[in-house]
């Protein structure tokens, strides 16, 4: 079984403005659109520079978002589900941590495409920043109680319920430490 642990993360104060596609899939048209707004997340998961002044320049747009207060940080540790849904296809998960270890001993199967400058680019960005600014999307086989929890989680009114980029997008909040 693979460890899991809640979190203390920094969520938008406005998710609709805030929220972007994930870097890895954003054209250069569309991320010179986004960045004419002050207040989008493409400041920290993109940011503007050449080699290192790349990360300064993250850290800085991390910095700078949460002196704004435009994104404010959890009080108390949780876990979230987060579902994504579309006219084609939905889908949903929980956001929490993982354990390191439970990855490197091979308990989480690594992608079998992770390109090595992708990774690089990704870990200096996190190790300058302190923060990981994306998804990372992982699979666990059909479990029911895990399912159900999951349906439990989402009795509650969502934390966030708005559409953007072709998706509505959901996020419900869980704090109860026996649940988690």
């Amino acid at each position: 079984m693979v460890l899991i642990s809640s979190l203390k993360p920094f969520l938008p104060k406005n998710p609709e403005e805030f929220c972007t596609n994930p870097y890895d899939v954003i054209s250069k048209e569309e991320e010179l659109e986004l960045k004419k707004n002050p207040k989008s997340l493409i400041h920290l998961i993109l940011p503007d520079g050449i080699g290192e002044e790349i990360y300064q320049n993250a850290l800085k747009a991390f910095e700078k978002f949460k002196k704004e207060k435009i994104i404010i940080r959890e009080k108390e540790s949780c876990i979230f589900v987060y579902r994504q849904e579309s006219d084609q296809f939905s889908h949903q998960g929980l956001i929490l941590g993982v354990s390191l270890e439970d990855y490197e001993s091979g308990n989480i199967i690594k992608h079998e495409h992770t390109r090595e400058k992708p990774l690089e680019d990704r870990t200096k960005h996190i190790t300058t920043t302190k923060v990981s600014a994306g998804l990372v999307w992982t699979v666990f086989k059909t479990n029911k109680e895990i399912n159900d929890l999951i349906e439990n989680i989402k009795k509650q009114k969502p934390l966030f319920d708005f559409k953007k980029l072709g998706y509505r997008h959901l996020l419900w909040k869980e704090k109860d430490v026996d649940i988690i």
